[in-house]
Formats: C-alpha cells, sequence, structure tokens
C-alpha cells in the first residue's frame, strides 16, 4: 500500500515538474521572441556621448512601434512614438519633451491626416486643429498657457481662409479680419484691452490700403499694455529694434517705452522713469510681464526672473535704471526675484555661471531688492 502511494506521489512530482520545464522553456521562448522582434539602433557623440535611440518592435503583421529617445548627459531629453504599417506612419504620432507630452499628430497612409493637439507645459492645449494631406485644414484654434483661446479661425488647403479673431488673455477681442488664400484681404480692426477701437485698416491681398481712411471713431489710452505683446521672446532672443530710437536698441525697450506712451525725442529721463514705472505697475498688476517656457522654472514667474534665467544683463540694469518695483511675489512660486537669484547660486554652486548671479544679486539688492521673507515683516 505504502509503495503504491509513493508510487503515485512520483508521478504527480514528476508530471509537476514537466509542467514547470514546459513553463519555463515556454517563457524562455517568448521572452527569445519579443528580443528577436525588436532591433535597437544607438548614436554617439563625437566624445562617445549617447545622444539617440531608436527601437523598432514589430507587432505582427505588417505593424511597427517606433519609439526615437534623444538624450541630454545620458538623461531622456525628449521622445517620438510613432506607428507603421508596410513602412508608411499609421495612427497616433507623439512627441514628448521629457515626460511631458508635448504634441499629437493623425496619420494614415503615411501622411497626416486628422486631429492635431499641441501641449503647453502645464498640460493644457495649445493648439488644436486638423491635418488633411500634411496640410492645416479646417477649424484651428490656439489657447493662451491659462487656457483661455487665443485665436480662432479656418484653413482650407493648408492656407488661412474667412474670417480670423485674435484675443487678447482678459477674453477682448484684440484684432479680427478676413483671408483670402492665406492673405489678409478686406477690413481689419484692432482692439485695445477695454475693448475700445483701436485701428482700421484695409488689406488688398496681404498689402494694407495706404490710401484707405476709416470714418470709424478710435481711442489712444495709456499706459497701453498690449504692447508688451510677446515681450518675453524679445528678451529671450535678445531681438534688435530695426528702427531705434534714441539710446534704446533692443525691441524689449521699444516695447516698454511704447506700453508707457514714451516719447522719446521729447521727454526726459525722469519723465520716461515715471511712465515707465506707471506701466510696470499696471502691468505687474494684470500679469503682463510673466513669462512661460518649459526651458524656465517658475514657468509664469516674472520678467525679471526670466531676464536672469536667459542672463540677459541689459534688461536687468534698465529695469533698475528706470527705477521699477522689484519687489513683486509671484503666485507661481511666492518669491520675489532676489529669492529667485540666490536660489539659483544656491543650484549652480562650483560653475562658472555662479560669479554672474551673484553680480545680480549685488545689483539688485543695492537697488532696493528685497526676500519675499524681508516683505512680510
Amino acid at each position: 500500500m505504502n509503495m503504491i502511494k509513493q508510487s503515485k506521489q512520483e508521478i504527480t512530482i514528476m508530471k509537476t515538474s514537466a509542467v514547470k520545464t514546459v513553463l519555463l522553456l515556454l517563457i524562455l521562448s517568448l521572452t527569445n521572441s519579443v528580443k528577436s522582434q525588436t532591433r535597437i539602433e544607438k548614436k554617439y557623440s563625437d566624445f562617445g556621448d549617447l545622444v539617440q535611440t531608436t527601437e523598432y518592435t514589430k507587432l505582427g503583421g505588417n505593424k511597427e512601434q517606433v519609439t526615437i529617445k534623444d538624450y541630454i548627459n545620458n538623461r531622456v531629453s525628449s521622445s517620438t512614438i510613432y506607428f507603421t504599417v508596410n513602412g508608411k506612419i499609421e495612427g497616433e504620432y507623439k512627441e514628448y519633451s521629457g515626460s511631458t507630452l508635448l504634441q499629437l499628430f493623425t496619420y494614415k497612409d503615411g501622411k497626416a491626416n486628422g486631429k492635431y493637439v499641441r501641449y503647453h507645459s502645464n498640460g493644457k492645449i495649445e493648439t488644436l486643429g486638423a491635418y488633411l494631406n500634411n496640410q492645416f485644414d479646417g477649424v484651428w484654434k490656439s489657447y493662451y498657457f491659462d487656457g483661455t483661446i487665443w485665436k480662432s479661425g479656418m484653413y482650407i488647403n493648408g492656407k488661412e481662409e474667412g474670417e480670423w479673431t485674435y484675443y487678447q488673455k482678459n477674453g477682448k477681442i484684440d484684432f479680427k479680419g478676413s483671408y483670402v488664400k492665406g492673405k489678409k484681404d478686406g477690413i481689419w480692426r484692432t482692439y485695445f484691452e477695454d475693448g475700445s477701437l483701436e485701428s482700421v485698416k484695409k488689406f488688398i491681398n496681404g498689402t494694407e490700403d495706404k490710401h484707405f481712411v476709416s470714418t470709424e471713431a478710435v481711442s489712444n489710452p495709456c499706459p497701453n499694455l498690449k504692447k508688451l505683446d510677446n515681450i518675453c521672446i524679445s528678451i529671450n532672443n535678445r531681438t534688435k529694434d530695426p528702427k531705434p530710437k534714441g539710446d534704446y536698441y533692443y525691441m524689449y525697450q521699444r516695447k516698454m517705452l511704447d506700453a508707457a506712451c514714451v516719447d522719446v525725442e521729447k521727454d526726459s529721463e525722469e519723465i520716461i522713469g515715471e511712465k515707465i514705472r506707471k506701466m510696470w505697475d499696471a502691468a505687474f498688476a494684470q500679469k503682463k510681464l510673466n513669462c512661460h517656457s518649459i526651458q524656465f522654472y517658475p514657468s509664469g514667474g516674472n520678467v525679471l526672473k526670466f531676464a536672469v534665467s536667459t542672463k540677459f544683463n541689459e534688461f536687468i540694469e534698465d529695469a533698475i535704471w528706470w527705477k521699477v518695483n522689484l519687489n513683486f511675489i509671484d503666485d507661481v512660486d511666492k518669491e520675489t526675484v532676489l529669492d529667485y537669484v540666490k536660489n539659483e547660486i544656491e543650484k549652480n554652486k562650483g560653475f562658472n555661471i555662479v560669479s554672474k548671479l551673484e553680480y545680480y544679486y549685488k545689483i539688485l539688492r543695492e537697488a532696493g531688492a528685497k526676500h519675499a521673507a524681508e516683505l512680510k515683516k
């Protein structure tokens, strides 16, 4: 009896062992199959650093997934993921900045066909539209960083067509008019922040009709904060003014002077400073001097911090010369520009950039800049 039981136990053990062996072989087979279906290409810099990998993974039939990763200092800086069928891109095509989705295309038969979305760094939609055979098609809308509408209009055959409307951050219309085959045509109206009419122009096939005279009444508010549009881009690019006036050579200076209604040829330096300070305070109150960029932290911080991050001495020195308020506390990080500079010094200890940051800290401090903690006392 015991021998029969022992024999049964041995048979059971043998069966269990056989099943485990089969499962192990199956797992190894699947693993090797996956490995054999994946091919990776790598690119290196002249110094031997990994700069890019491209991974091709067979998904069955003629479908393949392609994953491209770009590296900086051995870390993934950006990546692209898409699928191909018979060698042509098909379905969603995604681009990432770090781990953040930057934009999404839809492909069919190797061409962009269908929905397109681009995202801000905060995850909100920046642009929403569609493609038809690699061309812009249908209604396209773009949004500000906070999600409010920026512009809206129609594309036909890749070109603007019909009425387009552009909005200010406060929701009021900035300017609007019509396009014909991608060129402005007809009456275009521009508005101030309060909604009052700023100008009326007529275009013919993309060219302004200089002989046109509007009978519509226009206003001229001051300060005119609309003139500050894209000032962060001007600072980041260090854009030069193509028609400089006086001692002002940069576009950010032109924007600030125009926004403050400064007459460079008539106003004294004292009057210019007064006008700039009035405009500056109004602009900060309405968050017109906040900059948004995926390369800038804190994104949404004020223009002084952005100038520090881009190491633009001239803007910082101008702000000090005009004696503007240097002690605004941003909602995004609850810190002043002096806090920001101090934090940057701590983060960059041991690097050459520290000497420049210490220079910023010194001149800002001497000009009256304070830490947020000091302002709360």
